[in-house]
């Protein structure tokens, strides 16, 4: 599985027209000042499970996607660095709430864009027979 760890990384994404697949997904979620909509979080815990169930992966916060699944640009989350912790807390708090058996190894990565705008690059292990309560 590719590390991506710098902007630069997320640009190539877009310059190689990566697609999305069992291990990847790219997902445009904006959350202003560090707050996520509960939809939001709903919708993002829903496919850590899908894609934990299966091998595990990465989800990319920040990219755009064709509806072909291809990365497209490179947005970010609208949130500044200031605020990761906030958003980290909220998404590992609705997987301890919402998933059993618990996911286990689950790491974030802000990448900074710009001042008040960062990517968050989300890494989980496989699991097994996780599932939404």
């Amino acid at each position: 599985m590719q590390e991506f760890t710098s902007k630069k990384l997320f640009e190539s994404l877009i310059s190689d027209q990566i697609a999305e697949n069992q291990f990847l997904e790219f997902k445009a979620y904006h959350f202003p000042l560090g707050k996520i909509e509960s939809k939001v979080k709903e919708e993002l815990a829903k496919d850590i499970v899908a894609m934990a169930n299966a091998e595990g992966g990465q989800i990319i916060l920040g990219i755009s996607e064709s509806d072909k699944g291809v990365a497209t640009e490179v947005i970010g989350t609208g949130c500044p660095l200031s605020k990761f912790d906030d958003v980290q807390m909220a998404i590992k708090g609705v997987l301890m709430a919402k998933v059993r058996p618990r996911l286990h190894g689950i790491s974030m990565q802000p990448i900074e864009l710009s001042k008040d705008n960062i990517a968050i690059v989300l890494k989980y292990p496989r699991a097994l027979l996780a599932r939404m309560l």
